[in-house]
């Protein structure tokens, strides 16, 4: 239940929707050969997202110690689009969404330029998805993937489905680490977020992207905390569903914590 007596600034939006959209369109220009050849390194895609994150009034705490290795997989509980920048500006590694954001206009392009892997969310095509997975974890690539398969509320987390950690059970010779991690919204202009305004952040269920997108843009600064649990390989479990089931414990319980 949205707060309705928080105060919304359309000239606040306007400016940033404008910082957002002229940097972005700055960002393309100078990179532009790398652009056309849909080959922008990460370094760059990073700068976006720090740009992303500026113009929108968001601040970020790093608790914890990201693994800064190759061949990882992150894991996370899953939020809001405003997830992406949030994760991408310190993080490199490849984003794994679902297939129908490649659809969405503007943001699905540029999910393409940062090299996001895009999922069918069919079973049939869990075999394809977990040789993909495994196969770029091997070249030394790290994937940001988010285990629940949609987005919350951020109070709590859906079950982790064990069919995207197939790939780290893959035979493969590279040694694949696991590493789970949280993110919270905590903060609004300083004080805690209330539980009235958790959904101005949170995007999910039937929301309309432009709407909601539009209404963040409106408010003040929101602190979004990313917490880094330990790394865990397949040594550590007997199967998939028991790595699914131990990261979904532990960001569950650091939700309920915070």
């Amino acid at each position: 239940m949205m707060d309705t007596s928080v105060k919304f600034s359309f000239f606040l939006a306007l400016r940033r929707a404008l910082g957002m959209l002229f940097g972005t369109l700055l960002i393309l220009l100078r990179h532009l050969p790398a652009v056309i050849k849909r080959d922008v390194p990460i370094k760059h895609v990073q700068s976006w997202h720090k740009l992303m994150c500026k113009h929108g009034g968001l601040d970020v705490v790093w608790e914890g110690k990201p693994c800064d290795e190759k061949n990882v997989m992150y894991v996370s509980n899953h939020v809001s689009y405003i997830d992406i920048p949030v994760m991408g500006t310190e993080l490199n590694a490849w984003f794994v969404a679902k297939s129908e954001v490649r659809g969405w206009p503007g943001f699905g392009f540029l999910a393409e330029l940062g090299k996001t892997v895009f999922i069918e969310r069919r079973s049939r095509r869990a075999a394809d998805q977990k040789n993909q997975f495994a196969e770029l974890l091997s070249q030394g690539r790290n994937l940001i993937v988010y285990p629940e398969g949609t987005s919350t509320d951020g109070t709590d987390v859906a079950p982790f489905k064990p069919t995207l950690f197939e790939a780290v059970f893959s035979e493969t010779e590279t040694p694949i680490k696991v590493q789970p991690f949280s993110i919270t919204y905590c903060k609004f202009n300083g004080q805690r977020l209330p539980e009235s305004m958790r959904d101005y952040y949170a995007w999910y269920g039937d929301m309309t992207l432009g709407d909601h997108f539009w209404h963040w843009l409106g408010l003040g600064r929101i602190e979004v905390r990313l917490r880094f649990h330990d790394p865990v390989t397949k040594h550590d479990f007997d199967d998939r569903k028991d790595m699914a089931k131990y990261c979904e414990n532990i960001v569950r319980k650091d939700l309920q914590d915070y």
